[in-house]
């Protein structure tokens, strides 16, 4: 029972940590003039702290928002790779006590399936920002234009990941709970003794 609650716990938390903590940078992108020498459009940012900060410096804090987004999914990816791990000794511990787990072992191996996927949508994100097209090795703006597309494509890769791995984690905490439900059947009500 500890084990259990431990897990859903975890996957919980991982749910948590995707959808609140890895949230896309403010949409200051959208502000950003396609010309360098262009006024920006009359977007205001969204962070306060933009005011005042040219196109380069706005995609410069961007591009640095997006790295530290992409650092914290390795962690999620990892806890969930961890989680994934521990689901598969409680599986094989429960066919060992003869519970029904071909349920289980399905919704892990689409759940592995899933994580294979979202680790190399990762792994392409990392080229791009290894690559850093349109910022110079210090992140400095060098060709706004590849700039924002980076920025772009790493924000979108960024969302990508964390959606695939929220629906992972529900998926496979919803089939655990299924599962719990047809191995731990409630007894149903009784009906009461009293005569009218």
């Amino acid at each position: 029972m500890f084990k259990r609650i431990g897990l859903l716990s975890l996957i919980s938390s991982l749910i948590t940590v995707s959808v609140f903590c890895l949230q896309p940078a403010g949409q200051v992108l959208a502000a950003l003039p396609a010309d360098d020498n262009a006024p920006p459009q009359n977007t205001a940012p969204v962070d306060e702290t933009d005011t005042g900060k040219t196109p380069q410096e706005q995609l410069q804090r961007l591009f640095q928002q997006e790295k530290k987004n992409h650092e914290k999914q390795k962690d999620v990816i990892s806890k969930a790779e961890n989680a994934r791990d521990k689901l598969t000794e409680l599986i094989a511990r429960a066919k060992k006590n003869g519970k029904e787990t071909k349920s289980m072992e399905k919704a892990l191996a689409q759940f592995n399936t899933r994580l294979g996927e979202i680790r190399l949508t990762y792994d392409q994100m990392e080229q791009v920002i290894r690559q850093h097209a349109g910022f110079d090795d210090k992140g400095k703006v060098v060709n706004a234009e590849n700039a924002k597309k980076t920025v772009v494509e790493i924000r979108q890769g960024n969302k990508e990941i964390r959606q695939s791995l929220v629906k992972a984690l529900k998926d496979i905490g919803q089939a655990g709970k299924k599962n719990r439900q047809q191995n731990n059947p409630r007894p149903a009500a009784k009906p009461s003794d009293q005569t009218s």
